[in-house]
């Protein structure tokens, strides 16, 4: 089933790559036509969309139409000196024995709860399975 779903897939975008010059021209001729269209129910609603975005630009404050950007600085703070620098040969055994340990405490969960994990993965997957 699933090659199947595969196989009509790449059928229609073998078809669609194949068509794709001839959508491009017709993308193309409508969006023309829509440009030459004056006085159209688009032309009158991007002219109005204009009038309103104009109003809009001469309102606002020089100040807020030439806000600049703040530039941000990160400088250390309590965790950036001492003995939280960990040594580059430290922290790949720090990590390791921290996913070790969570790891374990996983398994002993899983154990402990056994029974409750089961019936879990019984409703999950249904009593047929």
């Amino acid at each position: 089933m699933i090659g199947g779903i595969r196989w009509a897939g790449s059928v229609q975008v073998k078809q669609f790559a194949n068509n794709l010059p001839s959508y491009h021209e017709n993308i193309k001729k409508r969006i023309e036509d829509l440009r030459v269209g004056q006085g159209t129910t688009l032309d009158k609603v991007r002219t109005e969309f204009d009038k309103v975005v104009g109003d809009v630009n001469t309102n606002t404050p020089a100040s807020e139409q030439a806000a600049k950007p703040v530039p941000v600085t990160v400088e250390g703070g309590r965790f950036s000196s001492g003995m939280w620098q960990l040594s580059p040969m430290l922290r790949p055994l720090l990590e390791s024995r921290s996913r070790i340990f969570l790891i374990t405490m996983l398994v002993m969960f899983m154990l402990l709860e056994r029974d409750e994990l089961r019936n879990r993965v019984i409703r999950l997957l249904g009593y047929g399975a």
